[in-house]
Parts: C-alpha cells; structure tokens; sequence
C-alpha cells in the first residue's frame, strides 16, 4: 500500500503505512528503502541517510542500498562520501550500472577525467547501447583535445580512382 501511495505521490500517507510496516518488522529491507526513497522525494534526506545506513549496519553486501545512498549524499554535496558508497556498490556487484555512471558523473564534478572514463567505459561493457554512457566519453575526449589547443578534424575518405 505505502508503494502505491507514493508512486501516486501521496509522500505522507506511503510514510505512515512504512512506519507501521517498520514497527512491526524493524528489519525488513524494502520497507525501510522505501521509506528512505520517499523521505528523500519530501527533501527530507538526512532522515533518508538514517534509514540506509540503518539498512547498512544490518545488510553491509547490498549493493542498490549503497547506491541509493551514495544518491542521497551526491545531492547533499558529500562526494566524497559518496564516491565511497558507490564504490563499494561496484566492489559487491561489478555490473552495477548506476553506480559505475553516478561515479563517472561524480569524478567528472571533480575533473578527474581518467576515473569517469573507466566507469563510463564499464556502462559500456555492461550495456553495450547505453547512449548517455558514449556521450560522456565524448565530452571527456573532446575537452582533452579541446583543452591542448587542438582543433579536432575529421577525415575525409574520397573513392579511389581508376
């Protein structure tokens, strides 16, 4: 029920059915996500950040909840801490997508070309079409060249002549 309510948008009446579901069961996984999901829709992330690390201290090998949380704390401004949830997103699951981009995403932030590179290319590998994923190793190749002063050409082929 909280789940149909918020996806209905209806933030405070999904809060009230997870709490009751939380109070019945402290320790089920999906209700207290939910609940951090729907928290961080109200603006209300530092409780959010509650509810996952409370997921954390009881289930530390879940990837989604480590990057939900790294989410939360990207919004906050902590990338630094987030960058470490994300990271231990792609150290428990290596195919974690969202994880490998939302560190691209991050490392670009931070100029560190190098480090987005190697996650987007690891999009690429998981998820061969991903087009967000070949946009952002374009922008990060065009901006090195752009940034030697080099004026990116193409090539031109023309037929051969007999």
């Amino acid at each position: 029920m909280g789940t149909a309510l918020s996806e209905k948008g209806d933030y405070d009446e999904a809060v009230l059915y997870f709490s009751k579901a939380l109070k019945i069961n402290p320790k089920k996984t999906g209700a207290r996500m939910n609940m951090a999901n729907v928290l961080f829709k109200q603006g209300k992330s530092d409780k959010a950040v509650f509810h996952y690390n409370e997921i954390i201290k009881r289930d530390s090998e879940n990837a989604d909840v480590h990057s939900n949380l790294a989410i939360i704390l990207s919004a906050q401004g902590k990338l630094d801490e987030s960058i470490l949830h994300y990271k231990e997103a792609v150290k428990i699951n290596p195919e974690h997508l969202k994880a490998h981009y939302n560190l691209g995403n991050i490392f670009i932030k931070q100029g560190k070309t190098k480090e987005a590179f190697i996650h987007f290319a690891e999009v690429i590998k998981i998820k061969p079409n991903y087009a967000q994923a070949y946009n952002k190793i374009g922008l990060i190749l065009f901006t090195k060249v752009s940034h030697k002063s080099i004026t990116p050409r193409c090539a031109v082929v023309r037929p051969q002549e007999n």
